[in-house]
């Protein structure tokens, strides 16, 4: 017990200092997160309850408020993790508000976690742009868990007058309100759905399904029975893109401290997946952002 009691000391010991300096400088990122790694580590070995966990956050006072990113994160003001709000942060760079906490914020948009997220954004972005290739009258899309829709205003950026109509679905009603917003000189390429991806079906058709960001929140069950299903929504040749996060995330334990759960899963399991769907294999491929974080299971109809 006593080993037990002397790690958890330490353990608020540095967060206390990173705390009195506002947080870490851009020199200590990297002692950061094997700080945070050997927490994860000790919290295994002493089997740390949750209340000493509770113990050990409460150490990081006020720059785990709602008004940092991190804060934002583990408060989960609007009811889930990763809501609209706080992946548009993480996409534009842009903190929640002004505070104090600049560093902390700095520390969290720099998190190779984040950064995966950011290129899952282009992703969707060059997969459209090489879509239109293909589809030179037009592409229908079906954009599920749409969230922000920043890709898709950057997107517009780049292709203002291009043939595409996109269905974004999207159970939060106060994520589409804002990506109305986002999207406003481009609405009239934009239907937004209002409906939890769980009871979503349609007689309507796509060339083009992606979902970025919805099914490494899902158990392997729901996975096979939503991608089955969606599955059907596609056009001939249509393709369905899922992305989904590999255990191979630096920022795993720091974004499970801020109680962000993921189920990870790396390519051989999304195959395996799509398999147990009964696809074809040869119709199945994986890719992946820069970083290799990030993993997008792509499925062609046959």
């Amino acid at each position: 017990m006593l080993a037990k009691e002397i790690a958890i000391k330490n353990h608020i010991e540095k967060i206390k200092y990173w705390v009195q300096n506002r947080g870490p400088e851009e020199s200590e990122w990297e002692d950061f997160n094997k700080w945070v790694d050997i927490l994860f580590f000790d919290k295994e070995k002493y089997e740390f309850t949750q209340e000493d966990m509770k113990i050990i956050l409460e150490a990081f006072g006020d720059s785990i408020k709602i008004d940092t990113l991190q804060g934002y994160i583990l408060n989960k003001p609007n009811g889930y993790p990763g809501d609209f709000l706080i992946i548009d942060s993480l996409y534009t760079f842009n903190s929640i508000r002004d505070n104090n906490h600049i560093k902390w914020d700095k520390l969290c948009l720099n998190a190779k976690g984040v950064v995966a997220l950011r290129n899952r954004k282009a992703y969707f972005i060059n997969l459209l742009l090489s879509k239109l290739k293909s589809y030179p009258n037009g592409i229908s899309v079906l954009n599920v868990a749409s969230g922000p829709c920043r890709d898709l205003k950057e997107f517009f950026q780049i292709k203002p007058d291009c043939k595409i109509n996109c269905d974004c679905l999207e159970q939060d009603i106060r994520a589409i309100n804002y990506a109305k917003i986002v999207l406003d000189e481009h609405s009239d390429k934009i239907k937004f759905i209002c409906k939890n991806a769980l009871k979503f079906y349609t007689d309507k058709k796509y060339d083009l399904i992606w979902s970025g960001g919805l099914f490494d929140y899902f158990t392997d069950n729901i996975f096979v029975r939503l991608l089955k299903r969606y599955y059907n929504f596609l056009n001939k040749d249509g393709e369905i893109v899922i992305g989904n996060f590999s255990p191979n995330n630096p920022s795993k334990n720091y974004m499970e401290l801020m109680d962000w759960h993921l189920n990870y899963r790396e390519e051989k399991k999304l195959i395996d997946l799509a398999k147990e769907c009964g696809f074809v294999i040869n119709f199945v491929s994986i890719d992946k952002e820069s970083t290799g974080i990030n993993l997008f299971l792509h499925i062609k109809k046959h």
